[in-house]
């Protein structure tokens, strides 16, 4: 929670409504010490939520370390990546009771058992993004996976294209509203504010923002994304 807007609007969304259905057990794996924070999130009851630790994340200080010394050409390349996805199937949890696992981003390594895989976007297969390591993931993935889903029409039309054989396991299915509890607003909207809910990740392109923030001198920005790229 707090690291990708679309993701956690997406899967807390499915997962009150899977949770509200009531025909099938849910259990749901999260990050350690993100419990609550979902809990809050989806606050339907009959799910089941196991906590599990995963090695080598890059909202750690040594992770963002690494980030900032390693080369993109390098930490994105096959080799490092194969690396990273085996550390991280060898430390996942094989003692859960599952039968089939929700991976909420594309690029992570998929369990043993059936997997429905959500695709944020194909962007490591573009020219301006290329990420050999992240591209081969994603493939195999949609290999693999028991069924995709893909949450906006243009990189649904793109997913379609790439793996038409496997255009009977995608599915596109739009982010659900989030629908906060009503709380009384104490002061009246800022006029001018502007928000950039978005991590530093260079293709995010902060440094265009910044340079029209310089042409809106009557306005504020507050960016309160995660530090990806420090």
């Amino acid at each position: 929670p707090g690291h990708s807007a679309g993701v956690e609007m997406f899967t807390s969304g499915l997962l009150g409504g899977i949770a509200a259905c009531g025909a099938d057990p849910l259990e749901v794996n999260v990050l350690d010490g993100t419990l609550a924070q979902w809990q809050t999130l989806v606050p339907t009851g009959g799910i089941r939520w196991r906590e599990s630790r995963m090695p080598l994340r890059t909202d750690t200080r040594y992770g963002q370390r690494a980030r900032r010394w390693i080369r993109p050409e390098l930490r994105d390349s096959r080799t490092v990546r194969s690396m990273i996805t085996m550390a991280r199937r060898r430390s996942s949890d094989r003692h859960s009771g599952a039968d089939v696992v929700l991976v909420p981003t594309g690029t992570g390594p998929l369990p043993p058992r059936p997997s429905v895989v959500v695709m944020h976007d194909f962007r490591a297969h573009q020219a301006a993004f290329r990420a050999p390591g992240y591209a081969d993931q994603q493939d195999r993935n949609m290999e693999e996976a028991a069924a995709v889903v893909v949450s906006w029409p243009h990189p649904y039309q793109e997913a379609m294209r790439r793996f038409p054989h496997a255009a009977d396991r995608i599915v596109l299915i739009p982010v659900p509203p989030l629908q906060l509890p009503a709380r009384p607003v104490p002061v009246g909207p800022e006029p001018g504010l502007l928000v950039y809910p978005s991590s530093t990740a260079p293709h995010k392109n902060h440094a265009s923002l910044l340079e029209a923030m310089a042409r809106l001198p009557d306005c504020r920005l507050v960016c309160p994304g995660p530090l990806v790229e420090p």
